[in-house]
């Protein structure tokens, strides 16, 4: 589609009268042309390209020569706007804008030394499971779905030694007899709370730990009694 077929083109009279229906044309225009356009300008441009080429002794290899980033062209309609300036203002041709083609940016999260420090406290006392409980208590600037992406990077095994990994990854010791004696004391005064026993009696055990142990003290007193009745 040429210039002259969207708006009328500037002659050595002076620059052009756009009339109504030539101005809803340019638009129009415009609107279609800028779709590809925003789609062509993030194209992941190819860094090398693969060329033949017949060496000294007769054979012929595949080399990989280094592609050159050219500009990509302006919209027909950005071209209209830009012809009279160019034509009848003076405007150096030079300066017009060189849209070169890049990567599209990712958007990616970061997450800072207190704010994992925060993901640590939360495992510790709402457990791997709980992320929305994490995100409500520590880190509410953040998704519950971000929160366990952050876990699980710093826990996998390309990752460097972290506090994350070593609290996930850590061997969970059997509880001892004082322990059990304490979760029996803090389940008569909280009950079902474990994140209230977790605060309060048995810092250093994650919940998800307390919860095990509890339920398997309670299946074992069941056993008992019901030996005992029969």
């Amino acid at each position: 589609m040429g210039l002259a077929s969207i708006v009328p083109m500037a002659t050595g009279e002076g620059p052009p009268a756009y009339t109504q229906a030539d101005v809803r044309v340019l638009v129009q225009t415009m609107k279609s042309q800028m779709v590809k356009f925003k789609h062509d300008i993030h194209k992941e441009p190819r860094a090398r390209q693969s060329i033949f080429m017949q060496g000294d002794d007769g054979v012929t290899r595949q080399e990989f020569v280094r592609r050159k980033n050219t500009p990509l062209v302006l919209p027909m309609a950005i071209q209209c706007l830009l012809a009279p300036l160019v034509a009848h203002c003076g405007f150096a041709e030079s300066l017009l804008p060189q849209i070169m083609v890049v990567k599209k940016p990712k958007n990616r999260i970061h997450f800072l030394e207190t704010e994992d420090a925060l993901l640590l406290l939360g495992l510790r006392l709402f457990g791997p499971e709980d992320m929305v409980s994490i995100r409500v208590h520590m880190l509410p600037c953040k998704t519950a779905s971000q929160l366990r992406n952050r876990m699980n990077n710093l826990r996998a095994r390309r990752a460097r030694d972290n506090p994350v990994k070593e609290y996930c990854l850590r061997r969970i010791m059997p509880f001892t007899l004082e322990e059990e004696e304490t979760l029996r004391m803090g389940m008569m005064v909280y009950g079902d709370e474990f994140k209230q026993l977790n605060w309060n009696f048995l810092v250093n055990r994650p919940m998800l730990a307390l919860t095990h142990v509890w339920d398997h003290m309670r299946n074992s007193e069941s056993k008992q009694k019901n030996q005992v009745y029969k």
